[in-house]
């Protein structure tokens, strides 16, 4: 993870708003959240926008059929 993309991180952890949200929605013990960001890098700072996708729950797949599930 390159230095920019953790300052993003941090700064996305730190808002007490997001992290209000995610503890509303993120309540089993298998909830997780990823940060999907796209970043242009300025001369005095970053820029982009990100997405946050939860998952609730996991879903329990053998690992033969994993693959055939998500076919398009």
């Amino acid at each position: 993870m390159t230095e920019k993309v953790e300052e993003i991180i941090a700064k996305i952890g730190s808002n007490r708003q997001i992290g209000d949200i995610l503890e509303e929605i993120l309540t089993g013990p298998d909830d997780r959240a990823y940060i999907v960001c796209l970043a242009d890098d300025c001369k005095k700072n970053i820029k982009g926008r990100c997405s946050i996708h939860t998952v609730q729950g996991q879903r329990d797949i053998p690992a033969i059929s994993r693959c055939r599930d998500y076919e398009a």
